[in-house]
């Protein structure tokens, strides 16, 4: 079976995509498994994975110090298929153990996350699933601030989206981001290496 990664910017719709795509499996009787990294969690209702355009499922929280892989293996009932959310934010330990679900178990696994953060940094998960996965997608997203140009990077921007932020090396799951192309993000000035 395979790993995918579906990567793309913030407002991409890549949560609503997964919740689609579960949604397609669990309706023709496939056993689906949903997660979402711990961290991620204060976004999201207490078992509940929603995307901006307002669809949602049913989710299971994955620990950070857990690896999905023994997850799957003390479960009463193996998923027949595995989707995980924000998985840029997973370990390299963690990625491995969604390539073992594949590799030892037949279970497709779709992944879906950011390349980059706001400091055009990539994310250890992302790191980890652009090198190891046997299929990596794009999911194109239009810039938020340029007509006819698609996003390839995010800026944080203040809640009212009046001012970027720049300098805050805080973690943040939120909604105060956008997409935008690498030349409006504007590497030379705005790239923060960490």
């Amino acid at each position: 079976m395979t790993l995918t990664y579906h990567y793309s910017t913030v407002n991409a719709g890549k949560t609503a995509k997964l919740i689609l795509n579960a949604h397609a499996h669990k309706a023709r009787g496939v056993e689906t498994l949903v997660l979402l990294p711990e961290i991620a969690v204060t976004r999201e209702s207490e078992n509940t994975l929603s995307s901006r355009a307002g669809l949602s499922c049913k989710v299971v929280h994955l620990p950070t110090d857990k690896c999905p892989c023994e997850l799957i293996e003390s479960m009463e009932v193996r998923p027949e298929i595995v989707f995980i959310d924000e998985s840029q934010f997973l370990s390299a330990h963690q990625v491995k153990g969604l390539c073992n679900i594949s590799d030892r178990y037949s279970i497709p696994v779709s992944a879906f996350g950011l390349r980059t953060n706001y400091h055009a940094e990539p994310f250890e998960g992302s790191i980890y699933l652009m090198a190891w996965a046997d299929r990596i997608e794009e999911v194109p997203t239009p810039s938020s601030k340029e007509k006819h140009i698609f996003a390839t990077m995010n800026i944080k921007v203040t809640p009212n989206f009046r001012e970027r932020v720049v300098g805050d090396g805080a973690v943040d799951v939120g909604f105060n981001f956008e997409p935008v192309s690498r030349k409006l993000f504007g590497l030379d000035e705005n790239w923060i290496k960490g």
